[in-house]
């Protein structure tokens, strides 16, 4: 459990750095961000260490295996690393 409280963790701080949120419905992205991402996090990236950059490069070198729900959610936000 707190391994699980630990990528959501590192989601949010993901998505924060990538995202200014100015609104509710931004913040309402952030979090789809958050719920279709952390499996892949987990998954794909769970030895990689948080900050400057290295979740999302992470995400982008294993893109064949990110599944559609992330890529969509980081789409919705415009984040555009991850094709």
């Amino acid at each position: 459990m707190k391994r699980r409280g630990f990528i959501v963790t590192i989601a949010l701080v993901l998505v924060f750095l990538c995202v200014s949120v100015q609104s509710q419905a931004d913040e309402d992205l952030v979090q789809n961000v958050v719920d279709g991402c952390k499996g892949d996090l987990v998954e794909l990236c769970g030895g990689v260490v948080a900050g400057e950059g290295r979740l999302l490069e992470c995400l982008e070198k294993n893109d064949s295996k990110v599944s559609d729900r992330c890529k969509q959610a980081m789409k919705e936000v415009q984040i555009t690393r991850v094709k």
